[in-house]
C-alpha cells in the first residue's frame, strides 16, 4: 500500500521511500518487506463478511 501511494504521489511518503520505490527494482521492494516483517513492523489484515 505504501509503494502504491509513493508511486501515485511521491510527496505522500518519506523521500527515502519515494526514491526506493521509483528508482530501485523489485528486489529492493521485497527486501524492505522482509525487513519490516522481521522487525514486526508490518501488518496484515484479514476481513470476513457475512451476507444477511
Amino acid at each position: 500500500m505504501v509503494r502504491n501511494a509513493a508511486l501515485k504521489d511521491p510527496q505522500a511518503v518519506d523521500p527515502f521511500l519515494s526514491y526506493l520505490f521509483r528508482a530501485k527494482g523489485e528486489a529492493a521492494w521485497d527486501g524492505l518487506q522482509i525487513f519490516l516483517q522481521t522487525n514486526l513492523l508490518s501488518s496484515y489484515v484479514r476481513i470476513a463478511a457475512r451476507k444477511r
